[in-house]
C-alpha cells in the first residue's frame, strides 16, 4: 500500500501504462485526518503509476524559471 499525505486541493494522478482487465480494483483508503492534511492509502496494480500531481508539473516549473 502506498500512503500519501495531501493538503487541501492537492491531488493524485493515476496513469495507466496498459489497458486494465475488467474487474480490476483500485482501492483508496482514508488512513488519517489531520488538522491540515489527510493521509490516503492506495492499493492498485503495478501497471498503474500513482503520481503526486505537483510532480507532473515539475519540468514545466523548472523550464519557466530558466527562461
Amino acid at each position: 500500500m502506498l500512503v500519501l499525505s495531501r493538503k487541501y486541493l492537492e491531488s493524485v494522478r493515476f496513469e495507466l501504462t496498459e489497458p486494465l482487465p475488467a474487474g480490476t480494483i483500485i482501492e483508496v483508503r482514508l488512513v488519517r485526518i489531520g488538522n491540515q492534511t489527510v493521509r490516503l492509502g492506495i492499493e492498485a496494480p503495478t501497471s498503474i503509476n500513482i503520481v503526486r500531481d505537483e510532480l507532473t508539473h515539475a519540468p514545466e516549473l523548472k523550464a519557466d524559471s530558466a527562461a
